[in-house]
């Protein structure tokens, strides 16, 4: 195996923190956009349908 110094092994759990943040705020990101474009499809949805029933 591979034998780094402390300086390295630290330099190394930061950069897998950093690309562990990233990618975890990816897919709560898209998570979030989704529920927001299904939230504001379902408001459209019911004001149509209010609409048509009152016309």
């Amino acid at each position: 195996m591979i034998d780094f110094d402390r300086e390295t092994w630290i330099y190394l759990l930061i950069i897998a923190a950093v690309i562990t943040y990233f990618l975890w705020n990816k897919g709560s990101a898209s998570r979030l956009r989704k529920h927001k474009k299904n939230k504001n499809f379902r408001m459209r949805y019911l004001a149509r349908k209010k609409k048509k029933k009152a016309g």
